[in-house]
């Protein structure tokens, strides 16, 4: 399962990309789609590669800075349910990574089958979990709602995406 849910999300990461360059495929800026290609990747990777501390804490801080940058988005220039899902899900990776950039040596262990099972607390994994799966619901509606085939797709990306990361959640239970 967990090669077709990277599959999955390896294509939407192609997608996002030819998003980056064909400027009509975009329902939002290309920068929007450059955060979702950085995510897709990074999601990929923790699917299917070990997870180790000094990547997770790289990725970490790219979250951080794009879980900012939709805040200040949506704090200063106006409400947009794509950034406000973006940041969602980051704030989702920085919890999925935070165990693993800060786990003891010899715990480091645990992490060293792809895809960070048993990391950090079963609460934190639930409330992952419930989060995504919001994440999942609101871009699911977006794709019912969307007012032009780009924003249906932009926002069937996400969906997939989101589904990806319950998926990341679940293993972690």
């Amino acid at each position: 399962m967990t090669s077709v849910v990277a599959t999955a999300l390896a294509v939407v990461t192609a997608l996002c990309l030819g998003r980056c360059v064909i400027p009509a495929w975009r329902s939002h800026g290309a920068l929007v789609e450059v955060w979702h290609v950085a995510m897709g990747l990074a999601m990929v990777a923790m699917l299917l590669l070990p997870v180790r501390r000094e990547p997770a804490l790289l990725q970490i801080l790219l979250f951080v800075v794009v879980g900012a940058w939709c805040t200040a988005h949506l704090a200063v220039r106006h409400w947009s349910a794509v950034h406000l899902r973006l940041a969602a899900a980051c704030a989702a990776m920085v919890a999925m990574l935070v165990p693993v950039a800060f786990a003891s040596p010899a715990s480091a262990a645990a992490f060293s089958g792809g895809h960070h099972q048993a990391a950090g607390p079963l609460l934190l994994h639930v409330a992952l979990l419930a989060g995504t799966t919001l994440i999942w619901i609101f871009a699911v509606r977006a794709v019912v709602r969307g007012e032009s085939w780009q924003m249906r797709l932009g926002a069937t990306c996400e969906a997939v995406m989101a589904g990806g990361m319950a998926y990341m959640a679940l293993l972690a239970l």
